[in-house]
């Protein structure tokens, strides 16, 4: 596409071919099937957890029945909480405030310590960066 002379687009360089031997995949697909193995985690309360790492992020799948208390303590940056299922709800503690999460939502919540109180039936996905060393 050409631009004006005026456009500062128009100075811009234009996308060259990728680099030969750098066109694919960095590594090959990796699929986490939770389903086909027993849980990482199971909690006195009759939830369950599956665990799975990346190279720069860590994701856990809850699966809730009933009230869930989740608890990060000096958290070193955000992470986000995505609530997938329409029978499920969370109250987050963090800062000293009190916020209501809504069902099929996603929810970034900043380092520090936090609490989050999950009620109802469903999955909360929890996921963090590699910087959270204890996960």
């Amino acid at each position: 596409m050409t631009y004006l002379a005026d456009d500062p687009r128009s100075a811009l360089r234009t996308a060259g071919a990728a680099p030969s031997g750098r066109a694919g995949p960095v590594r090959p697909c990796q699929i986490a099937p939770f389903y086909e193995r027993e849980p990482d985690f199971a909690n006195g309360d009759g939830s369950r957890a599956w665990s799975v790492r990346g190279q720069n992020f860590v994701l856990l799948l809850d699966a809730v029945d009933g009230e869930r208390t989740l608890t990060r303590s000096a958290q070193p940056d955000e992470w986000a909480l995505l609530l997938a299922d329409t029978g499920l709800r969370a109250v987050v503690r963090w800062g000293g405030g009190e916020h209501e999460v809504a069902p099929r939502s996603l929810t970034f919540i900043p380092a520090g310590d936090s609490e989050v109180r999950v009620s109802g039936s469903g999955r909360a996905v929890r996921v963090f960066t590699a910087v959270a060393e204890d996960l």
